[in-house]
């Protein structure tokens, strides 16, 4: 059993605390915000890895905003969400594709990129968690939609997709 830490270790974890200020470059501050990202499935601000496009992400948020137009910001947090969840889905099949191609090759030949989605999803059970991953995006998608749906009839405006509120 974990023993607790004496004063003396508690007051100098405390000064050693006091000291630390974060990170001060702009380099060290966009390390720090990608600190927790592993692979961006599970991600609740924009959905986007290193290298995606931001402008196509826009882009399907404004899809999002016709499809579903807005009226407050309660309507403008679900479209976001509906459009990173919409975003993650996407990535699944690039996942799912890197995942089996590199099992192909032996584990010193492998894609870095693709050794690092096997560890952030568990070598042995990769393609099983990416599966457990989507389909609970795929939930999200489901409960989004329902709130986006009984938001339009309660608002008396017919459901998006042709179906009328109350049907």
């Amino acid at each position: 059993m974990p023993r607790d830490p004496t004063p003396a270790q508690q007051e100098a974890s405390r000064r050693n605390g006091a000291r630390s200020r974060g990170p001060t470059t702009p380099e060290g501050k966009a390390r720090a915000r990608r600190n927790a990202l592993a692979h961006g499935l599970r991600a609740e601000v924009l959905p986007l890895l290193p290298g995606e496009d931001e402008d196509e992400f826009r882009a399907l948020l404004a899809d999002v905003h016709a499809h579903w137009p807005p009226r407050g910001p309660l309507d403008r947090q679900l479209a976001l969400r509906l459009a990173g969840v919409l975003w993650r889905l996407r990535r699944v099949p690039a996942v799912e594709r890197m995942l089996v191609e590199d099992r192909r090759w032996p584990r010193e030949r492998r894609v870095p990129t693709a050794r690092l989605l096997a560890r952030a999803f568990g070598e042995d059970h990769a393609l099983e968690r990416l599966g457990a991953y989507e389909r609970r995006l795929a939930a999200e998608l489901r409960r989004i939609l329902r709130l986006l749906e009984a938001a339009e009839r309660t608002r008396g405006r017919p459901v998006a997709g042709g179906r009328e509120a109350g049907a």
